[in-house]
């Protein structure tokens, strides 16, 4: 396998490992969530918000997605997110796909030797299905899920677990997520990051995250490892470092 091409926006050692999010970064799951979210709420005899949009659903793992709404009980909320998760896995491989080009670069990506990894604070049975489902199950070398660290994103935990396994080296990994809580996750586990512009949250809400990079399409993920030029659009951005671990996490 060839080795990956040095990094030429950034001028930092060569990235040879790429961790993605899931859900509105590689996956388009937005209405099988809301509607599994939708059907959960009304099996459990609770008020719709109105409208139920994308807001409540972009930054937070699924127990936050009750939390914002007032359902604290422990009990409750394990009950209302089992039963979400079975709805899930009921819709979501009917109406959820990949997002234009992932595929294709994915596959571009394996061939050349980056190693490739999943974080996401989805749950475990939730992207076994859908990885499944799409036919990219073997295309990752390990993937990470909310209900496997005691504390999902935007907190280290996660990204430490999938370098850990990977025996990666976080100043040559790279973060790519349509979520703030992807952002603050790299910079806690001092990866570098890149924001996506087609998921759930905001561009420019993932803009004031300060991430290294930022792209409109899937294949300009090419353009940040130097693997072609495939944009002249192509945006990149440069905060300053961030040299230690953020003292405060956002809640998510």
């Amino acid at each position: 396998m060839r080795s990956p091409m040095k990094n030429l926006n950034s001028g930092s050692k060569p990235v040879d490992t790429v961790v993605f999010d899931f859900d509105g970064t590689l996956a388009d799951t937005l209405e099988s969530s809301l509607l599994a979210f939708e059907s959960t709420l009304l099996q459990f005899h609770y008020e719709l918000p109105k409208p139920i949009t994308k807001d409540i659903y972009g930054a937070f793992s699924i127990e936050g997605m009750f939390r914002c709404l007032g359902i604290s009980d422990s009990d409750l909320q394990s009950k209302m997110v089992l039963r979400y998760n079975e709805l899930y896995r009921e819709i979501a491989p009917g109406i959820a796909g990949l997002f234009p080009d992932v595929r294709l670069t994915l596959n571009l990506l394996k061939d050349r030797g980056f190693c490739l990894a999943i974080a996401t604070n989805e749950h475990r049975e939730n992207l076994d299905m859908l990885l499944r489902t799409f036919g990219i199950d073997q295309i990752f070398d390990t993937t990470c899920c909310a209900d496997e660290v005691s504390r999902p994103k935007p907190w280290p935990d996660m990204g430490k677990k999938v370098l850990s396994r990977l025996d990666a080296d976080p100043n040559r990994s790279l973060m790519l997520g349509d979520s703030v809580c992807d952002i603050e996750m790299a910079r806690n586990t001092r990866m570098e990051s890149c924001a996506v512009s087609w998921g759930a949250t905001p561009i420019e809400c993932l803009l004031e995250a300060s991430p290294n990079f930022a792209i409109t399409n899937f294949q300009q993920l090419l353009d940040i490892l130097g693997i072609a030029k495939t944009s002249s659009e192509f945006l990149s951005i440069f905060p300053s470092k961030t040299t230690g671990i953020s003292e405060t996490l956002p809640t998510c």
